[in-house]
């Protein structure tokens, strides 16, 4: 079950400000959940996001509402920005944006359990703030 299924449907907003002098972007992320129409909680998260000069890549930390703290590594792929977590465990997660479309940016959410092949969670189209 997750967001998009019929068993359940989600809202998100996310808000984002470039820190440290513009090297990484800090990012509130809020997803409000529902199940068969009724709210049954809000999931919040908190990311920075930018490029480690000593790693080579595009690296992300984040904590979330849920308990998790999670360290993310990722590079762009011609029109897309793909981060995949990093660390030991059962679950990988990998999250794409997609701008091949820079008016409707794609995101997604997918899962690898054992090495297994990669799973979606969700996916949806980002639409800013200003657009709604």
């Amino acid at each position: 079950m997750g967001p998009g299924s019929p068993e359940m449907d989600a809202t998100g907003r996310a808000t984002c400000e470039w820190i440290q002098d513009g090297l990484w972007l800090s990012c509130d992320f809020e997803q409000d959940q529902f199940v068969q129409g009724k709210k049954v909680l809000t999931w919040k998260a908190k990311w920075i996001i930018g490029w480690d000069e000593r790693a080579k890549e595009y690296r992300a930390v984040g904590v979330d509402t849920n308990g998790n703290s999670f360290i993310f590594r990722g590079a762009i792929e011609g029109d897309k920005l793909v981060m995949e977590s990093l660390g030991e465990g059962p679950a990988k997660l990998r999250f794409v944006w997609d701008a091949s479309d820079p008016k409707a940016v794609r995101w997604k959410n997918e899962v690898s359990v054992g090495g297994g092949p990669w799973q979606l969670i969700e996916e949806y189209v980002i639409t800013p703030m200003e657009e709604r």
